[in-house]
């Protein structure tokens, strides 16, 4: 049993001068076209504070998300971000904010998990921020899954991992919001709509203009969104195979292919050694641990008799149920059960690398194939050391089960994709029978791993030499490129590079990106061996549409395979890959560990020297105000000793000078800016205190001609000095 202590946590939304600011409005619009979609995600927020601010915003996108979009409006303007290599971005903002501008940075902190800042946020702003991502959708059972994150989980940091930690506070998610929530779901499917049903929230579907078109929205009356939004769209022909065909004018007219497959076979099972890792840390208690005693109940009971098995609970700590795998008997079958209906949440923080470890090190079962299912929350920072660890053991297969609202799919998709498994997320109330029984059923089959692609790209001499120039041409039939620029590399790059293994019903997804120039193929051929023998399929192309969406989901996987092969033996340095992944965030125009988003408003010399001469305003007006308070402390002289009337009037008049010269300064400076409507209204306000302020005393302290004529025993009116007489 091994003990660590670490914890730390994560805020969602804005923040600033140490608290939350004021979420007053939210709008998501979302298009989904078959299982791809563009999200759109406008927030308002509100500075309501007296002090200029540095805000932090943190939110949550699902891992294979490509942020592509950031922009921010503050005082009506738009501010567009761009996109910079990490360090390059930090010290534009820095810059920025130092020369008090107003700047924004977007940030990738973790796989799913960005952070944005706000510099010089000023008192009583309001900030309009915009995030764009594309993303690609799940598939549950027929069912293509839109699901929205509305809070960051807390993440268990072990003191062995020193990466970048987030703002650490309780978890935040989307509550009342002030001014409206708006969720508006567009879906266009590749077939008929069969049905559309959200189980987290009350929702409106509108008339469907064409069977496999609807559109959903939230219900009014809704103002928060306590769950994640999670809606299902089911429709007549969930797996028919596809192949598409992008052309992005951006990317210089380059075109981009995604091939999916879902494909249907049926092959022997396998003998297999099961070994369940749990989790059981703190942050698994409640509702997640339910699901976790009810998942681990369903996988030991539904287990082949024929197979070994074992259970380890985790958390800062790890126990073994059995020292060693043990055949699927009934004395240990009961044993698990037993474990399973008593399991609690009491292992502290989630310390999931050193069991794993463990695990791996332990002698294999001979002609028993060893699949580890891990059942999490994954809310663990060393997502990256936990992925490669399982990397490096090619003969152990990996199926990860996420649990929970905010599990984290950074972690439970990239274990299932270096272990060459399967992944799958249950919600809160979500049925888990199928999910179970669907990774249970494909950890049995047999691996289909040696799987081939020809993209029918043309690889002959005259297809290079169509991009040369005449003169280069004619040196030499065999030529392959240009002396003066020849990068030595293919016509098309297959994203990922290895086609994942393939299993009976699980849909697969694999990415070409063509070079420009390239004309794209009419057909791709798949063709995969099995223990029983080949398996080939042929698809045709569709018909070529114009956008970007695929070149930035294929850019952004191709990012996530880099990263993830990062330390790994065959992987290429870190450099390189760094290097790679900062060419490709700024040529598609994304956010990762090597690239930022960044905004800076440039034209702020006026605002600045518009707030500069407010303050001296300011400062006039508090000047007025004390002056003020000497001529009423020295009316107060004058009546109580009975003095002359010409010194009170001398400082009535020396007073009534210097507030009409204010007015005028104001009125001038309201004429050049009129942006600053709010420093003006205050100013005014204050002025208009002062000189209201100052007649009413007057009028109050000299009396009327009536009131002198009214009052027989008053003394006679001194004379008017000689400058009233004059």
């Amino acid at each position: 049993t091994h003990t660590h202590t670490h914890r730390k946590m994560v805020q969602v939304g804005l923040v600033g001068a140490g608290k939350a600011l004021p979420l007053c409005g939210v709008s998501v619009r979302a298009n989904v076209v078959d299982f791809c979609a563009r999200v759109q995600l406008l927030q308002k927020y509100f500075n309501d504070s007296l002090e200029t601010v540095e805000a932090h915003y943190v939110f949550p996108v699902d891992d294979g998300a490509a942020v592509c979009g950031f922009e921010v409006e503050v005082d009506g303007k738009v501010l567009q971000g761009e996109v910079k290599r990490k360090e390059e971005a930090r010290q534009t903002y820095r810059e920025a904010v130092a020369a008090n501008k107003s700047a924004q940075l977007l940030e990738q902190v973790r796989g799913d998990v960005f952070q944005m800042k706000v510099g010089n946020l000023r008192p009583q702003q309001v900030v309009w921020v915009s995030i764009s991502y594309v993303t690609m959708l799940k598939i549950d059972g027929d069912a293509v899954v839109f699901a929205l994150p509305t809070h960051v989980a807390p993440r268990y940091q072990p003191a062995s991992d020193q990466g970048e930690a987030i703002a650490q506070q309780h978890a935040q998610q989307l509550r009342d919001v002030r001014d409206g929530l708006e969720v508006e779901v567009t879906c266009i499917m590749g077939s008929a709509i069969t049905a559309v049903v959200c189980d987290t929230h009350a929702v409106v579907e509108e008339e469907k203009a064409a069977s496999e078109r609807c559109v959903v929205r939230l219900a009014d009356g809704c103002t928060h969104l306590a769950a994640d939004f999670v809606l299902r769209v089911s429709t007549r022909e969930p797996h028919q195979p596809r192949l598409a065909v992008e052309r992005d004018q951006r990317q210089g007219g380059a075109h981009c292919l995604m091939l999916t497959l879902a494909p249907k076979f049926e092959l022997d099972e396998c003998r297999a050694e099961v070994i369940f890792l749990v989790d059981r840390s703190g942050s698994m208690s409640g509702s997640k641990m339910v699901q976790t005693r009810e998942a681990l109940l369903l996988f030991v009971r539904s287990l082949p008799v024929d197979c070994y098995f074992n259970v380890v609970s985790f958390g800062s700590r790890y126990e073994l149920l059995f020292p060693q795998s043990v055949r699927n008997s009934q004395q240990n079958l009961q044993r698990a059960v037993d474990l399973a209906t008593r399991m609690d949440a009491t292992f502290g923080g989630t310390e999931l690398l050193q069991p794993l470890k463990h695990i791996l090190g332990l002698p294999a079962v001979e002609e028993y194939a060893r699949q580890i299912f891990v059942l999490t929350d994954g809310q663990v920072s060393n997502t990256q050391a936990v992925v490669a660890c399982v990397a490096k053991a090619p003969e152990v297969r990996c199926f990860a089960l996420g649990l929970g609202h905010g599990a984290s799919s950074e972690l439970v998709g990239g274990l299932a994709r270096a272990g060459k498994g399967t992944a799958e997320f249950a919600q809160h109330g979500d049925r888990l029978e199928t999910k179970v029984m669907r990774q249970l059923h494909a950890a049995l089959q047999p691996a289909v791993q040696d799987i081939v692609v020809d993209w029918h790209v043309p690889h002959d001499a005259a297809a290079r030499a169509a991009k040369l120039s005449p003169e280069e041409t004619k040196v030499s039939s065999r030529v392959v490129g240009s002396l003066l620029g020849f990068r030595g590399k293919s016509e098309f790059v297959q994203v990922p590079s290895q086609v994942p293994p393939v299993f009976d019903g699980e849909r697969f997804v694999i990415f070409c990106l063509l070079e420009p120039g390239i004309v794209p193929p009419k057909k791709v051929s798949v063709c995969a061996s099995t223990p029983q023998g080949d398996l080939a399929v042929v698809l045709s192309a569709g018909e070529v549409y114009e956008d970007n969406v695929l070149h930035t989901l294929a850019a952004r996987e191709r990012i996530r395979e880099l990263e993830e092969r990062r330390g790994q033996a065959k992987s290429a340095p870190a450099h390189t890959i760094e290097a790679e992944v900062a060419r490709l965030g700024c040529q598609y125009h994304l956010a990762s560990s090597q690239t930022s988003f960044v905004s800076v408003c440039e034209d702020q010399a006026e605002l600045d020297q518009a707030v500069s001469e407010t303050a001296q305003m300011m400062e006039e007006i508090q000047r007025l105000v004390q002056d003020q308070q000497q001529a009423l402390n020295a009316i107060d002289s004058c009546l109580d000793r009975s003095e002359r009337l010409d010194c009170l009037m001398d400082l009535s008049e020396s007073l009534s000078c210097a507030s009409v010269k204010f007015q005028k300064n104001a009125r001038s400076l309201k004429r050049s800016f009129n942006p600053l409507g709010n420093a003006w209204n205050a100013v005014s306000s204050a002025a208009s205190s002062v000189w209201h302020g100052t007649a009413s005393l007057f009028g109050s302290a000299a009396p009327s001609q009536g009131e002198a004529a009214a009052s027989p025993s008053a003394a006679p009116p001194p004379p008017p000095p000689p400058a009233a007489a004059a």
